[in-house]
């Protein structure tokens, strides 16, 4: 809505108490005591003992009224965040309705940071076929618990031993990829802190001997028992002529 002014006094019957009066809004809020409201009045006011300087002829005052048609309520609460949910992202839905109204929801995502930080470290360089040893990774534990220590990468093999670490590369490979270490709390692994660094491994220059084909063993020919079968036949007829001449002897 708006307002209009006019400022032709001639339309208007001037008194000498014509700027007595008040405009505005009274009000409080609260529990009423026996002197008054608890916590006092509220008021909005627009015009007060000034009314022939503030309105004319014509004249509209708007005032923005908010009564139990229309409340705004502000509530306060505290949550706690277990240790499970350290170092993640967590959303918080609050759903609020009253009688006669809809029920709105409303969300906001709680981010709980990390009790562990840790420092970046520069990229490294190493030879093909070797072991880089005794790598450190410095960082802080607000809580002092006690951490453990992950390291990961492609092409490569990594040996954590307490605060330090070695990474050795695959076999005859070499090239450039990225190391990630990560430093988390042993009893609850999401409070974590990571940092990554680009690890480069020379060529030695020696050509990787390829793996020597296998050579398929030759197959034995196949026994046949034709042969023994035929002696054992031949064996049997020498028998049986011996026996023949000795029939004609007698």
């Amino acid at each position: 809505m708006t307002c209009s002014n006019n400022n032709n006094r001639e339309d208007i019957n001037a008194t000498k108490n014509d700027h007595f009066g008040s405009i505005g809004l009274h009000g409080y809020w609260g529990e009423r005591g026996a002197f008054g409201p608890s916590f006092g009045y509220l008021n909005d006011g627009f015009a007060y003992n000034d009314v022939d300087e503030k309105v004319s002829e014509g004249m509209v005052v708007c005032a923005d009224y908010r009564g139990p048609e229309q409340t705004a309520v502000t509530l306060k609460f505290s949550a706690r965040v277990s240790a499970n949910s350290i170092g993640t992202d967590n959303m918080l839905s609050v759903e609020t309705q009253y009688a006669d109204s809809e029920l709105v929801s409303v969300s906001q995502t709680i981010s709980t940071p990390s009790n562990i930080t840790i420092a970046d470290m520069a990229d490294m360089m190493m030879e093909e076929n070797t072991t880089l040893e005794g790598l450190t990774v410095m960082y802080n534990d607000v809580k002092g618990t006690a951490n453990g220590m992950m390291v990961s990468g492609e092409n490569i093999t990594a040996e954590v031993t307490g605060e330090t670490f070695s990474i050795t590369p695959d076999a005859d490979w070499y090239g450039t990829t990225e190391v990630t270490v990560t430093v988390h709390d042993m009893a609850y692994p999401s409070d974590s802190a990571s940092t990554s660094f680009m690890l480069t491994v020379n060529s030695d220059g020696v050509d990787s001997t390829p793996p020597a084909e296998e050579v398929a063993p030759d197959e034995a020919p196949a026994k046949s028992d034709s042969g023994g079968s035929m002696g054992i036949f031949s064996l049997i007829l020498l028998g049986l002529l011996g026996a023949s001449r000795r029939r004609k002897l007698h």
